[in-house]
């Protein structure tokens, strides 16, 4: 039968254990503040940083040419399928309005395709200008329309969002009429109703009834309502044009 047995006896006192112990314990919490210490000064020393405006992260270099990674901006990123470069294959342009890479960016189509996934490799991203919520692609007679709410660019691929036109049409908060924060505002363009005139269709993401992801209560109960997602027709009357 065998039986657990202690380094020293139960009844006998080693004060240098004792000592070794703590010492190993006064080492730990020496680490773990120095640790936690070298933490708040990195976000402080960002912060300030930033408040000055002269940090820039430094993207991790993989430092294998040959490696395929997967395509990616940040947060908030919408992605704009579209044959950018003319050359019959369709690139990515993915708008993103967070952080680190704000902007808009062309991933174009490299022609090859990976073999393992069946999917089109893309080459790195080029940065073509700043960025605007909501970006959202439409295709009209098989060419890109670029709207944002209330806005489309004719003139997308050479001055992304700077030339922006208005569209007649009235705003989010008209259309969603209901009391409470709208986050989510898409625009897209369709001919809805088939009679050869485009018509719009806005995709509304209402936040009025959740509010925020802090109402769970002690017993982990939510308190608050669901997220409500909304599509909106809204018939042209009039032409293309006007």
């Amino acid at each position: 039968m065998l039986e657990a047995t202690s380094a020293y006896p139960q009844n006998e006192s080693h004060p240098e254990n004792y000592q070794s112990l703590v010492l190993l314990l006064n080492v730990f919490m020496i680490k773990k503040f120095l640790t936690g210490f070298s933490l708040a000064l990195a976000v402080l020393l960002w912060t300030a940083d930033e408040a000055r405006g002269d940090y820039k992260l430094q993207p991790l270099r993989h430092n294998d040419p040959d490696l395929l990674v997967d395509l990616g901006v940040g947060l908030w990123a919408w992605p704009l399928p579209m044959d950018y470069n003319g050359n019959g294959l369709i690139d990515l342009v993915v708008v993103c309005t967070d952080v680190p890479y704000s902007g808009v960016y062309l991933f174009e189509n490299s022609g090859e395709t990976d073999p393992e996934r069946g999917l089109p490799v893309f080459l790195p991203a080029k940065r073509l200008g700043d960025a605007v919520n909501n970006a959202h692609i439409s295709y009209v007679d098989g060419e890109p329309m670029v709207t944002s709410p209330n806005r489309v660019y004719p003139d997308f691929k050479n001055s992304t969002f700077l030339d922006p036109e208005q569209i007649p049409a009235p705003a989010a908060n008209r259309i969603h009429t209901e009391e409470g924060r709208i986050r989510a505002n898409q625009w897209k363009f369709a001919d809805f109703n088939g009679n050869g005139v485009l018509d719009l269709l806005v995709g509304i993401g209402f936040w009025g009834e959740y509010g925020w992801d802090d109402a769970y209560n002690d017993h982990g109960q939510w308190t608050r309502g669901p997220l409500r997602g909304y599509v909106y027709y809204l018939r042209n009357d009039g032409t293309n044009d006007e």
